[in-house]
């Protein structure tokens, strides 16, 4: 099942998504970089911190253990490997 969430993961890397992390914080850009331990890389990113506030990055390195979750695109609801899932 790992495998499959990091595919679809990898699937997105041309889309815009958004990544959430156990301090609350929001991180929305393009997924350049994933590891299987869920480190990543985001690029043209925007943080919205856990106060509102707004920072854009050039570049952004998440650790894994930190993520909370990700959010793709809709567009791949319908794809075949989410639904194997």
């Amino acid at each position: 099942m790992l495998n499959d969430i990091i595919k679809i993961l990898n699937d997105s890397r041309p889309f815009l998504i958004s990544v959430e992390t156990r301090g609350n914080s929001i991180f929305r850009g393009n997924l350049t970089f994933l590891e299987d331990n869920m480190n990543c890389i985001l690029e043209n990113t925007i943080l919205i911190d856990q106060n509102g506030k707004i920072s854009k990055f050039k570049s952004v390195f998440l650790r894994g253990s930190n993520i909370k979750i990700f959010l793709i695109p809709d567009i791949f609801k319908n794809t075949p490997s989410i639904q194997n899932i």
